[in-house]
């Protein structure tokens, strides 16, 4: 999902720490989204089930 951003940042040393915190925070927010715990997307859900 964030393999873009990922590419924005040259495969450095220097960018090590951010390259895999942004791969953490990636695979963090999609088990989030997978379990149903993410209140914005299930917020956007609901209302998508509601009124679509």
């Amino acid at each position: 999902m964030l393999d873009p951003l990922l590419d924005v940042y040259p495969q450095d040393k220097n960018f090590e720490e951010i390259i895999s915190y942004l791969k953490k925070r990636n695979a963090i927010e999609l088990e989030k989204i997978s379990n149903g715990k993410n209140p914005e997307v299930e917020k956007r859900y609901d209302r998508y089930v509601d009124y679509g």
